[in-house]
């Protein structure tokens, strides 16, 4: 029988059970990148005038969650961004930022949080700010927007982490379950000879 040949044919499922381990962790990889993107966003609820301190320079991307939850408070608003101004001003020089519209288009949905990219501003000096929203025109509801920065770079870099996990688990599975088929060829040839052999004795 074919099973009492070295390497057995269990080994096989050694190679299937690497490629289900290496899909568990790049999903894995990216929950948990998009939980700790999510994690380092600051929360403000809108219209407001907040002061915020920002620790470091780089350009800073404003989120729209039209799904979200604030210290235990749940916000369900239209997915349309409504018509709100924002201000960026350093405080201890009086200086007002640049708005612009987000080069990117990034978005995210995982715990009960769903948000889009809609604006950034730049950091030069790392310090505190006053982040001031208002509605154009008519008061509105309250909505909420998470600001962070390097979010597409760690994206990125979970991403590419994840998919060298992935392609590595198949790879690897892949040269187990060839070397699993070389060796056992080569071992049932031998078996073969042999069997061949000892009929031929007699």
């Amino acid at each position: 029988m074919n099973n009492d040949v070295t390497p057995p044919i269990w080994h096989y499922g050694i190679s299937i059970l690497i490629i289900v381990l290496g899909f568990a962790a790049f999903a894995g990889l990216i929950y948990s990148g998009i939980a700790n993107m999510q994690s380092d966003l600051i929360q403000i609820i809108a219209p407001s005038d907040e002061k915020l301190n920002f620790g470091k320079p780089g350009e800073y991307t404003v989120f729209y969650e039209n799904n979200s939850v604030v210290n235990g408070r749940y916000f369900s608003t239209n997915e349309r961004f409504p018509p709100l101004s924002l201000s960026v001003r350093e405080i201890s020089t009086g200086e007002y930022l640049s708005v612009y519209p987000s080069n990117e288009s990034l978005t995210y949905s995982m715990g009960g949080r769903s948000g889009r990219s809609i604006m950034a501003f730049d950091i030069i000096r790392p310090g505190a700010y006053e982040v001031k929203t208002a509605y154009s025109e008519n008061t509105g509801s309250e909505i909420v927007l998470a600001i962070g920065t390097g979010i597409k770079e760690g994206l990125f870099s979970t991403i590419i982490l994840s998919l060298a996990v992935i392609f590595g688990s198949i790879a690897l599975a892949a040269v187990i379950a060839y070397s699993t088929y070389r060796k056992r060829e080569k071992a049932l040839s031998r078996k073969e000879d042999e069997e061949r052999m000892v009929k031929g004795s007699f």
